[in-house]
């Protein structure tokens, strides 16, 4: 236990969608990256993309190709589409990471993709919590409430940047062979230097260019903040007590197992979240009637939308009809629980809001 928390996320939220995502390897590199968007993402593809076009002899990091799309060069489009024996080959490999302190991430996320409006992700933002894109500013979305919406959804569906580093790096499986921080990127460079890959120039901002949205992080923001990230201070050794842009006061905790679930191309567990062990075993159950007692006997008690809509539609199928409503009014309070926090209505899309819970 580290400063009364969790040593690891109470639930774990690793999917073979989140692996896909995450993992950014080739046959040509010599290591494996576990991406974690707003902690020198950009730098560590960049200097990985130097190293295979220089091994390959071609030039494919054209000018205008965004360096975060996996195409198949210079990273797998999806390592689990790969032969087994490929997946076993790579898994050989140092995996590595880099973890950056909670408090910056976030700010920088926060500044960076809402603020700066950064098209995806701010389009993501607006759809996910029903916001007028033309309102986004510093004055209608304080910081406050932005912790606030983000502390209403379900952690796997949040977009990457936003997302736990926890669950971004699918700990406590990785078995990392080095994780490296924002903070101290020396240790990264000299690390991609052993393995023979020429590091670019870190991309890491200066604290001051933050200083509007510090000025926000009062002691509600920070505990928002805190409870929204808890397993990121424990699992990668920050201390929320400490600074904004303090390194970690201590070391990451081990974990182990996600090689074999590559290599098998399973990843159920039984340290699943509950509701992601429930879905895994709906889809698993052959015939409707075991499907429906499966759905019955389960208490229904998260925040994943994709889920309570699967579960909605069984009932509906079934013939639950009382059921149905109650989930479907679950589900619409999931959809809308981050509205009561809103002070300003005319920020709020209610043409989509509308649509979203029309049953």
């Amino acid at each position: 236990m580290t400063n009364g928390l969790h040593p690891h996320p109470s639930k774990t939220y690793i999917t073979r969608a989140l692996a896909a995502y995450a993992i950014h390897c080739h046959p040509v590199l010599p290591v494996v990256y576990i991406n974690n968007p707003k902690a020198a993402c950009s730098t560590v593809k960049a200097s990985l993309w130097s190293y295979f076009d220089e091994k390959t002899g071609r030039q494919t990091y054209a000018p205008g190709r965004s360096i975060h799309m996996k195409s198949g060069e210079p990273f797998l489009s999806n390592l689990l589409d790969e032969a087994r024996r490929e997946r076993k080959k790579m898994v050989q490999k140092p995996f590595f990471s880099i973890a950056r302190n909670p408090y910056s991430r976030l700010l920088s996320a926060y500044y960076h993709k809402i603020l700066a409006g950064d098209p995806p992700v701010l389009d993501w933002f607006c759809e996910r919590f029903f916001m007028r894109r033309e309102k986004i500013s510093g004055e209608n979305i304080p910081l406050s409430l932005f912790l606030k919406m983000l502390n209403c959804d379900d952690p796997l569906l949040l977009n990457a940047h936003f997302r736990p580093q926890s669950v971004n790096l699918m700990l406590p499986y990785a078995n990392l062979d080095f994780l490296g921080h924002v903070e101290n990127m020396t240790a990264t460079k000299d690390f991609l230097s052993d393995h023979g890959i020429t590091p670019v120039t870190a991309n890491v901002s200066a604290p001051n260019y933050l200083d509007g949205v510090i000025r926000q992080m009062d002691a509600t923001c920070a505990n928002l903040l805190r409870s929204l990230y808890q397993s990121d201070f424990t699992g990668l050794g920050y201390d929320p007590n400490a600074g904004i842009f303090d390194p970690p006061s201590g070391r990451p905790l081990p974990g182990e197992g996600l090689r074999n679930m590559i290599v098998e191309d399973r990843f159920e567990d039984r340290h699943l979240a509950p509701e992601l062990s429930f879905i895994q075993k709906l889809q698993a159950t052959p015939d409707s009637r075991s499907k429906l007692a499966l759905a019955v006997g389960t208490k229904h008690a998260h925040k994943n939308r994709n889920i309570l809509r699967t579960v909605h539609a069984l009932f509906v199928r079934e013939g639950e009809v009382e059921r149905a409503k109650q989930i479907w009014d679950y589900y619409c309070h999931c959809l809308t629980d981050h509205l009561r926090h809103v002070e300003d209505p005319s920020i709020i899309d209610r043409d989509a809001v509308d649509s979203a819970t029309a049953c």
